[in-house]
């Protein structure tokens, strides 16, 4: 380039040490002050120090701060939801107030029927992949050659039960929320567990299309478990 090119070399002496050097004018004026890269860095000054946290222009204030609603401490989080607060500091406190016995076992609990739902389907020659334990809208991906499966996986002693309902609702409106490409559909299987007189099984439904409020997901939920209960089957999926 002919901005750079070099036009003069004469000795001068270095604008932080005062040593003696060779300098080169460049065709566009600039000149080296400096006989090292050394000195270019102390004549430049202290380099701006990193802030974080409060020091930092755009700090939102870190992580929320709430009290545990079963040990009572003071602890810090994010909310996994923007619309649920956090309410317990960890799983073991949410399974002591919920009188769960699954202690500090609870994520194997909770992935073991996610490893269920992976066996079915690659039983029934889907290729599968699993997020294991994930928080997010989809835990498992199937796919063969004509289908791509995206699916939330919850499990409940009792579909019936308000609060499995109202659980199911909030991963349908996630499941919904996620953008899924040509040919995907969005997918919860709902595993219930045996005990009290209930069989247990697998309740699979498509959930494309359904009406997003969480009222209507919940009597749309109540009802599809309503005709599930006296088959306990579970829909062909490559026939849907």
């Amino acid at each position: 380039m002919s901005g750079s090119r070099v036009v003069e070399e004469f000795t001068t002496t270095c604008a932080w040490c005062a040593g003696p050097f060779i300098a080169r004018r460049r065709a566009d004026g600039i000149v080296k002050r400096t006989c090292s890269a050394s000195c270019q860095f102390l004549l430049s000054g202290p380099r701006p120090v990193p802030r974080y946290g409060a020091a930092n222009n755009r700090w939102r204030g870190g992580k929320p701060k709430h009290f545990c609603r079963s040990c009572g401490q003071l602890f810090e989080g994010y909310n996994k939801d923007p619309e649920t607060p956090r309410i317990f500091c960890s799983w073991v406190c949410a399974n002591a107030y919920n009188n769960r016995d699954w202690g500090e076992g609870d994520l194997q609990s909770r992935i073991q029927y996610e490893r269920e739902a992976f066996e079915m389907l690659v039983e029934e020659g889907f290729e599968c992949g699993r997020s294991a334990g994930s928080r997010g809208p989809c835990d498992l991906l199937a796919w063969d050659r004509d289908h791509v499966l995206f699916i939330q996986v919850k499990s409940t002693r009792n579909a019936l039960n308000p609060s499995s309902l109202s659980m199911c609702a909030k991963a349908i409106r996630l499941l919904q929320a996620m953008p899924v490409p040509p040919g995907g559909s969005r997918w919860l299987f709902l595993r219930e567990l045996k005990g009290r007189g209930i069989k247990g099984g697998w309740l699979r439904l498509q959930v494309d299309g359904w009406e997003a409020g969480r009222g209507q997901l919940r009597n749309r939920l109540r009802q599809e478990v309503m005709l599930w209960m006296p088959r306990k089957r579970e829909p062909d999926i490559k026939g849907v």
